[in-house]
């Protein structure tokens, strides 16, 4: 049992982005379930106790991200993926389906299963396993309006930042709630 509506330092923010981008090319469909977890695992023991500089590191191109995610205060919740919506480019996805919620994502992809592309792809693959993907790698969300300011798009309660795809396959799989960081402004 997770244990929800906790206040997280942004390192483990930070981890969590680490761990999911250097692993996310490694989930496959011949991957059974418990493939995948000695492989979170593994990952989890390599990257859990690093220091923000080590951290920096590893993926030096997002150190203005990790600098974003130490302005916030981070809380660890359930997020209700009617309310979440997608990175405005979520990948190769049709650039007006990430203008909605995860969810509408999700139906547009069960609706058009001739529409072929990486992220569909990859959407079906994680969607086999959304509850461990989810639970080892819980998306990374702002506050609604925060990142999705183009006035084209659908303002939700919450915008992902990172976990776009698991939390679509999240929603392609039948679930209506994940685990994920919410970060809020800090208020001095």
């Amino acid at each position: 049992m997770q244990n929800f509506d906790q206040i997280v330092d942004p390192i483990e923010v930070i981890c969590s982005f680490v761990k999911s981008n250097l692993i996310k090319d490694e989930i496959s469909l011949d991957d059974s379930t418990d493939d995948l977890v000695k492989k979170f695992e593994i990952q989890k023991s390599k990257i859990d106790h690093l220091t923000l500089d080590q951290l920096y590191t590893l993926l030096p191109t997002e150190m203005w991200r990790f600098e974003l995610y130490q302005k916030h205060s981070w809380v660890f919740k359930s997020i209700e993926l009617k309310y979440l919506a997608p990175w405005y480019a979520t990948g190769d996805l049709p650039e007006e389906w990430c203008s909605m919620s995860v969810v509408d994502v999700a139906s547009k992809i069960k609706c058009n299963p001739n529409v072929d592309s990486d992220s569909i792809r990859r959407i079906k693959v994680i969607s086999r396993y959304p509850d461990i993907i989810t639970s080892y790698f819980p998306p990374i969300v702002y506050q609604g309006g925060e990142i999705r300011k183009d006035l084209s798009l659908q303002v939700l309660p919450v915008d992902s930042d990172d976990g776009s795809h698991r939390s679509i396959a999240a929603a392609l799989s039948g679930k209506t709630h994940i685990p994920g960081y919410v970060g809020f402004v800090k208020v001095n």
